[in-house]
């Protein structure tokens, strides 16, 4: 394992459409697993020693120059795994707008994992299928 300290620049560059954020939650997803290609140019890059892991995760908003996200906001979306993140790929961020719910859900069930499940168990239920199988680890995620 690689730990690293480094310090980054969290100003918004003017006229840009960056967002800063400080990063509250991070998601484990099993796609991680298969990301071996080393293809840096990509939003989910190979793991590499020294640039932080890029995933999906929640964050709050420090400053913004896009006009969807203002300072204070929470978003969900890829981020790296480092304690603050300047985003330059803002295509990938979603504004939480249902706080009722703990932020950590959208790491899970509310997020890119949620989301796959719910995408396939509908194409499931338009091909007219009668069942599905759902392993012990989405029910856990289901029941907390």
């Amino acid at each position: 394992m690689y730990f690293n300290t480094s310090s980054i620049s969290l100003k918004v560059p003017e006229g840009s459409k960056e967002v800063s954020v400080k990063n509250l939650y991070l998601s484990c997803d099993p796609y991680m697993r298969g990301i071996k290609a080393k293809i840096p140019d990509r939003l989910f890059y190979s793991f590499a020693p020294h640039p932080p892991i890029v995933g999906y995760g929640v964050a709050k908003v420090l400053e913004s120059g896009h006009p969807d996200f203002k300072k204070g906001d929470f978003v969900w979306g890829v981020t790296k795994w480092e304690e603050y993140s300047l985003i330059t790929m803002t295509e990938s961020l979603f504004k939480i707008q249902h706080t009722d719910v703990p932020l950590s859900y959208y790491t899970g069930l509310l997020g890119m994992p949620g989301m796959t499940a719910y995408l396939v168990s509908m194409n499931f239920a338009h091909r007219g299928k009668e069942n599905m199988f759902l392993s012990h680890q989405h029910l856990v995620q289901l029941a907390n």
